[in-house]
């Protein structure tokens, strides 16, 4: 059986998601972003090294490397989390369908 997410839920467990995230990980980033797509592109299946059919999100960004001065920094790539809705769909689907059966709070 296909299971399938609205988009809007889907977003909703995502930042339900973003909130486990425990903080001394979140003091690593600046705006951090969610962003959910579709699919993957050949690019960010490149850059991950997986296949595009089992990249499931990719991270993109990172904070300013040390260096002696200011100058030798470039401005970083901004934190961003990108999700493949119909890859991960099913995982989602699975996780509303068993938190509904078990009565879980949220679900």
């Amino acid at each position: 059986m296909a299971y399938h997410v609205e988009r809007e839920e889907f977003e909703k467990l995502a930042e339900e998601a973003l909130h486990t995230i425990p903080r001394r990980y979140l003091r690593q980033f600046k705006n951090l972003t969610i962003r959910v797509e579709d699919y993957p592109g050949d690019e960010a299946a490149d850059l991950a090294g997986i296949p595009e059919n089992e990249l499931l999100g990719l991270f993109t960004g990172g904070g300013y490397p040390a260096s002696e001065t200011f100058f030798d920094n470039l401005p970083p790539v901004p934190d961003a989390i990108v999700l493949y809705q119909k890859i991960l769909s099913p995982f989602a689907a699975r996780r509303m369908t068993l938190s509904r059966k078990s009565g879980s709070p949220g679900a």
